[in-house]
């Protein structure tokens, strides 16, 4: 089954048929491009210089030139801001049901066979409460679910103890510890294996070895979702120590902090990452990497297999650069210095995000639209967190907007398809119907999309994008619930947004919403 990209998953693989079948609209890695007006490139150029940043191994190198974004980015912030008390208070069905901790993940790799995926791992999580006593603690184990995954051990405070194993493996439960700060333990041993044709986010594809999704984190008491995206987690530190051997070059979240050479020839890499809500990797041999930088100062670097030819290479920097800029502009600034994209190898149906680093296929034939799309989630999941397994809708139908509007200036809007949508937008994972299929692509990601350009129709771009820099600005490295947004949306919108609520929703909380502007 797959992992977080599960969500380009099922709801992607229905893109090859859609594509038969449809005209427009597909996107997020399932969009074609006779589906899509031409992208606003600006014509200034700048060359993308192809030598191995100083957070990999040596690889090859090659050159390309990406189109530079006229509008500067602000500058970025890594400091959380608090989020000020709204002048109307989130339902009670609108609570983010994550403990409210500080959390710091060290993780180490004491053993790393990429031939085979095998890795021994040592974890160590150190949280201190904001709010009182530590409840009992839920950690998600999502390789769990693909068969991957054997816990060695595990300790609280330093103490043995023994998780509760709650939904068929996918969640680790942790009794309450007896005060406000707490280090749960974890050892644990990953055997990974050739992964079908999926969204699978850690496993083997060729000697491609994907690290998404790949330790235990903490998030709440949920099922392995079916359609959705199986992470559901607040802001962290990571510190992440692994053996890379000779000749593998390493695509990672976070920066570098040290490299260590091994008496087997072997490079150890510490690496670390603040206010970020995972920790992924992948790595293979001889990858060659491209780099770019947008107007913003933010580095771009591409992870491609050899022989990748360089029009995808160029299509994939150069869409990056655009969405890093545009959105940073519209939006608020992506925080972090670096963004990575790495080829996930021929099995990947599309891509899947995470913090700081998506995995792509480099050989789809949508690759701007898709680079597009992973590259929006760095905002709508990533800086700006959601409630993925309940709310879907906000994260996905947003990264679909975004994408759509980078390739159309925000004027694509995509029809319902014959006899309307089969689940409502506000339906959860569990309300899905389960796997991949058209159902919940059509469901979420395009009735989300049009839901998403409907209000920015009906607000404007000025008013709809206050709205957007204010909920970047209120819930930057927290988590935002659907009464945040529609509520945010309509005290910025000139005109009455309630009426589309109540089209579109069940919530039972709407009529509480304040007329336009409060």
């Amino acid at each position: 089954m797959p992992q977080r990209g599960v969500h380009h998953s099922r709801l992607i693989a229905a893109l090859v048929a859609l594509a038969l079948v449809a005209a427009c609209g597909r996107a997020g890695g399932e969009s074609s491009p006779g589906d899509t007006t031409t992208p606003l490139v600006p014509t200034a150029t700048v060359p993308a210089t192809a030598t191995a940043p100083s957070s990999s191994a040596p690889s090859a190198t090659a050159t390309v030139t990406v189109p530079s974004p006229s509008t500067p980015a602000p500058t970025a912030i890594l400091t959380p801001t608090p989020v000020p008390s709204p002048s109307l208070t989130r339902p009670p069905d609108q609570q983010v049901e994550l403990p409210d901790v500080d959390a710091h993940y060290d993780l180490e790799v004491t053993a790393f066979d990429p031939g085979t995926g095998h890795l021994e791992v040592v974890e160590r999580v150190t949280l201190r409460s904001r709010s009182g006593p530590l409840p009992e603690l839920h950690f998600t184990v999502t390789p769990a679910e693909a068969g991957y995954f054997q816990l060695d051990g595990a300790t609280l405070d330093n103490q043995p103890v023994t998780p509760d194993v709650r939904n068929d493996g996918f969640t680790l439960t942790i009794p309450a510890p007896p005060g406000e700060t707490a280090i749960v333990g974890f050892r644990f041993t990953l055997n990974l294996r050739q992964v079908p044709e999926d969204w699978y986010g850690t496993g083997l594809d060729g000697n491609i070895v994907r690290l998404g999704y790949w330790f235990p984190i903490l998030s709440d008491d949920h099922p392995y979702p079916s359609t959705a995206d199986p992470a559901y987690t607040r802001t962290a530190t990571f510190d992440v120590r692994i053996p890379i051997p000779p000749g593998y070059v390493l695509a990672h979240t976070g920066e570098e902090v040290t490299r260590e050479p091994l008496p087997d020839g072997a490079v150890r890499y510490h690496l670390r990452a603040e206010n970020v809500r995972d920790f992924a990797m992948i790595t293979a041999p001889n990858l060659q990497i491209d780099t770019a930088t947008t107007a913003g100062g933010v580095q771009v670097e591409l992870y491609s297999l050899p022989g990748t030819p360089e029009q995808a290479r160029q299509t994939a920097l150069s869409a990056a650069v655009l969405a890093l800029d545009r959105l940073s502009e519209l939006i608020g600034p992506y925080p972090y210095p670096v963004f990575r994209m790495a080829e996930a190898g021929p099995s990947l149906h599309g891509g899947i995000e995470f913090p700081m680093l998506v995995y792509l296929n480099l050989s789809v034939n949508w690759l701007d639209r898709l680079t597009y799309h992973e590259t929006a989630h760095q905002w709508l999941y990533g800086i700006i967190g959601t409630r993925p397994q309940q709310d879907p809708w906000i994260d996905e139908g947003g990264a679909q907007f975004l994408e759509a509007g980078l390739a159309s200036d925000f004027q694509e809007k995509p029809p319902p398809p014959p006899g309307g949508y089969l689940h409502p937008l506000d339906s959860t994972d569990g309300e899905l119907p389960p796997g991949p299929g058209i159902p919940g692509y059509e469901s979420i990601y395009r009735q989300g999309h049009a839901f998403y350009q409907t209000v920015y129709e009906k607000m404007g771009p000025d008013a709809f994008w206050a709205a957007m820099r204010e909920l970047y600005e209120r819930f930057r490295f927290d988590i935002v619930t659907p009464w945040d947004v529609l509520l945010t949306w309509q005290l910025h919108s000139p005109v009455d947004l309630r009426p589309l609520f109540r089209d579109t929703f069940s919530y039972p909380w709407l009529d509480q919403l304040p007329p336009p502007g409060g």
